[in-house]
């Protein structure tokens, strides 16, 4: 299995509940302006705005496992581009609480992304 780095350093506010609990992944308490890490070597699939100026970037892994980075700004990353193992994906936005959101998919399923990191 693999290992992923945690993509910020922070308190777990939400934990996964899974597509019947509401909450597809975790949310970890961080600053605005705190740089996401990518949590493994990866491609970009997909950017994606979302709700209000935030960004969803989607990496894909080997072995069908997607990462899934909301509520960031700044994203510099584009699609198709190769990422490295903690290389910025970009800036945790404002919020009150202001926290990332980040899913661990294998294929369209997501999965508690704890075992990994």
């Amino acid at each position: 299995n693999q290992t992923f780095l945690m993509p910020v350093d922070g308190d777990i506010l939400k934990p996964y509940s899974g597509k019947s609990g509401g909450n597809e992944g975790i949310d970890i308490a961080a600053l605005p302006g705190t740089t996401v890490k990518a949590a493994q070597d990866g491609e970009v699939a997909l950017i994606s705005k979302s709700v209000g100026s935030s960004t969803i970037v989607l990496l894909r892994h080997p072995d069908n496992i997607y990462t899934v980075y909301s509520n960031v700004v700044n994203v510099t990353l584009k699609k198709g581009e190769k990422v490295r193992r903690g290389q910025p994906v970009g800036k945790v936005a404002d919020g009150s609480p202001s926290y990332l959101h980040f899913e661990v998919r294998r294929g369209t399923e997501s999965v508690d992304p704890a075992p990994f990191l």
